[in-house]
């Protein structure tokens, strides 16, 4: 479906870049600007497109979500990005003499607070349920060997992680899931609020007039497969939301939302509607990967880090990508491709695996060694000068009712506290569920045929 109004010459040039994104190239993209959705395409050369409707995991998409939901409460006054851990955490120590006591909520977002182990050595993006935010963060606050000043040491083939007693905050950038659950922490500490679930819904799902799913359906199996039923979400709709993991939600990763919903979000941020300090959160703190160079295939050689995105040089752009695929992005300032900075791209795949390199056969491998994934990193240039042309041509907003079709009510959530049967939880359902606050009409979207 593309919803916009080109030349078939233009429209075939898009979808050729699209169908080259992956190993499947099944793809949905949104794109548009402070008024709206202008750009709506979905499809893919070898399969079915993907939903721009149905909720699944982001993955590191989830980041800037963080970084604005901790953001607007920066904006009502209840803390400020360099306030100290311990001015919100009282187990956290104080001690200057202590390098911990320097971490600031500016350096945890950025990246930049020495907690720079990665994922398998600490709990930040575990999926174990028995974990709450505070637990977590104690485990990684006292960790020897994945705590404060701790970092992943990549080589060739295989990672390590090196500990350094005399780390000082702010001072090296790391790509980590561990500072995030320290963040959310402060952040709930700060509003007095009991999980990261209610701190998140009253300060990112509320304004955005997004709905929590009451429950989240995982199917482990499925889990590294975004194949956009891995985790089914009751109720269902392009509004709706959850965490892949509800009780320990990883503020880096976790976040499960449709692209519409995440469409919303990009559209009011950019605007300035949703109120969180976005030029603070926009600002690059730390250079990214200076001495490693190319990390990820070189589209963050150069780049900075904000508070939970990519920064990109002369502020031509801010990114934060997720695995396999999925990719919001921000035009900058001084983006020549657009008439306006504020403009935005959400661009997700429908992938099979979680290393696509491997569908790439000997060039995946050597993309592999160098850090990088074709399916993940190439599109970036390429469709950011084809969107942003066209969004330049079109002044048509795409209403959002449009661009899903009606879902049945097949059930009535259960209340709030409310068991829910297992049979529920446990099965893997073959129709998305809706509350009747989202039911939408049905509406006939047309399709843009071009014949060669």
């Amino acid at each position: 479906m593309l919803f916009a109004i080109l030349t078939c010459a233009f429209g075939s040039s898009l979808e050729r870049l699209l169908d080259d994104f992956g190993p499947n190239s099944n793809y949905v993209l949104l794109a548009g600007d402070a008024a709206g959705i202008r750009v709506a395409v979905s499809g893919g050369s070898r399969g079915p497109g993907a939903s721009m409707c149905e909720p699944y995991l982001i993955w590191s998409a989830t980041k800037i979500t963080t970084a604005a939901a901790i953001g607007a409460a920066v904006a009502e006054g209840y803390l400020g990005w360099d306030d100290r851990v311990h001015q919100h955490i009282d187990w956290w120590t104080s001690d200057e003499a202590d390098g911990r006591s320097h971490v600031t909520l500016k350096h945890l977002l950025s990246l930049s607070s020495g907690f720079g182990a990665r994922y398998n050595d600490n709990c930040g993006i575990s999926n174990d349920r028995t974990y709450d935010t505070e637990r977590c963060v104690k485990e990684i606050y006292n960790s020897t060997s994945a705590g404060f000043g701790c970092f992943s040491e990549v080589g060739w083939f295989v990672s390590s992680t090196k500990c350094y007693s005399d780390y000082e905050s702010g001072s090296r950038f790391a790509y980590a899931e561990s500072p995030f659950p320290i963040a959310q922490l402060v952040a709930m500490k700060a509003t007095n609020e009991p999980t990261w679930r209610d701190f998140f819904r009253r300060f990112f799902a509320d304004p955005l007039n997004l709905t929590e799913a009451s429950v989240v359906n995982i199917r482990e199996e499925k889990q590294m497969r975004n194949e956009f039923v891995h985790a089914t979400l009751l109720p269902s709709g392009p509004m709706v939301y959850g965490f892949w993991n509800p009780n320990h939600p990883d503020g880096g990763a976790h976040l499960i939302i449709s692209p519409l919903a995440y469409a919303r979000f990009l559209t009011e941020f950019s605007s300035g509607r949703f109120v969180c300090d976005k030029e603070s959160i926009l600002n690059g703190y730390i250079r990214g990967y200076p001495e490693n160079g190319r990390e990820w295939g070189g589209i963050y050689d150069d780049s900075s880090y904000g508070l939970g995105n990519w920064v990109f040089p002369d502020s031509t752009g801010y990114e934060s990508p997720g695995m396999q695929g999925v990719q919001p992005f921000i035009f900058g300032e001084a983006n020549e491709s657009l008439h306006e900075s504020g403009s935005w791209i959400y661009l997700g795949q429908k992938a099979e695996s979680i290393i696509p390199w491997y569908y790439h056969g000997f060039s995946g491998v050597f993309s592999l060694i160098n850090g990088a994934s074709d399916d993940v990193v190439t599109l970036t240039s390429d469709v950011q000068r084809a969107v942003g042309n066209l969004l330049q041509s079109t002044q048509e907003i795409v209403p959002m009712e449009q661009l899903c079709p009606s879902l049945p009510q097949r059930a009535t959530p259960s209340p709030t506290g409310a068991a829910i049967p297992s049979s529920i939880l446990d099965a893997e359902l073959d129709e998305p569920l809706m509350s009747a606050s989202f039911l939408i009409a049905q509406v006939s979207v047309g399709v843009l045929a071009c014949q060669s």
